[in-house]
């Protein structure tokens, strides 16, 4: 369960996310229901919509025939299709579930060659997750990783290439060996406390008004910062989430990350003295 612990504020400052709060409650209540303009898109939203008992059993089922048949699974996705996954699987995979190698996302030679030799010699999956192939890096990794598949399997390659194009970070993360039921019943947990808690309680809601707090106060840096390396690739994936999100129309906070204890020899000393443009979440 995220805590939020806010330290350092002044009056001042309680009393401005207050007032930023009480504002802005059609905003929270809007970011509850959705936008009908974009109902088509919204199924994230509901664990039961997208992870569905019947949708994680299904799930489940293929990520044991892959277990059981692959040395290696090859997730090509970049961006939002394939941060999630490896956020997740970096941090809690198990040692006895096939290699998780990542494609699609670089148009290095050089990283292409290297990801084609550890394929060698392995039994292998891919995943490819991409609304569509407009998106450059996905779509050169997937036509190359086919032409590799059909020489290698010939008609059986069909079998061994899958698309995927919603929940599209939990196929993955159980191929990983990960609990994927339990991790979907803590997002289910998440997804009731912020709707039904009240503005002045809501977690989400109260670090959206502090952001906006400082960013109204001429901050324009955040630093998601922890002690954990596990988290390594969760940094990366709230760095996509932020930048991409918000980075519009000429706003936004640009998300930095600290990976503590190794960088608070590095930029920890900015943090401590160095120019005041930064807020950090720990």
């Amino acid at each position: 369960m995220l805590n939020l612990i806010i330290h350092n504020q002044s009056e001042d400052q309680k009393k401005a996310v207050d007032v930023i709060a009480s504002e802005n409650i059609r905003i929270l209540e809007e970011a509850k229901t959705g936008e009908n303009c974009y109902a088509d898109s919204q199924g994230w939203l509901d664990t039961e919509e997208w992870a569905g008992e019947e949708n994680i059993k299904r799930l489940e089922e293929i990520a044991k025939e892959i277990r059981e048949n692959a040395d290696a699974f090859v997730l090509i996705g970049v961006g939002g299709s394939n941060n999630a996954a490896r956020s997740v699987i970096e941090a809690l995979r198990k040692d006895d579930a096939p290699e998780i190698i990542y494609a699609g996302n670089t148009l290095s030679p050089d990283a292409m060659n290297r990801m084609m030799k550890r394929l060698e010699g392995k039994s292998i999956y891919i995943d490819c997750i991409a609304k569509n192939f407009e998106t450059l890096e996905p779509g050169s990794s997937f036509r190359i990783l086919r032409k590799y598949m059909e020489k290698t399997y010939g008609e059986e390659a069909g079998k061994r290439i899958i698309a995927t194009g919603t929940n599209v970070g939990l196929l993955p993360m159980a191929v990983a060996g990960i609990d994927i039921s339990e991790l979907v019943k803590g997002a289910r947990d998440m997804q009731i406390r912020v709707h039904e808690e009240s503005a002045e309680k809501n977690i989400a809601y109260q670090y959206a008004c502090l952001r906006n707090l400082y960013y109204k106060e001429g901050y324009r840096v955040e630093m998601l910062s922890s002690f954990e390396p596990q988290f390594r690739f969760f940094y990366k994936w709230w760095i996509q989430l932020f930048a991409e999100s918000e980075g519009k129309d000429n706003k936004g906070v640009f998300p930095v990350a600290g990976e503590f204890s190794e960088e608070l020899h590095s930029v920890g000393q900015f943090i401590q003295d160095g120019s005041p443009i930064m807020f950090e979440t720990f």
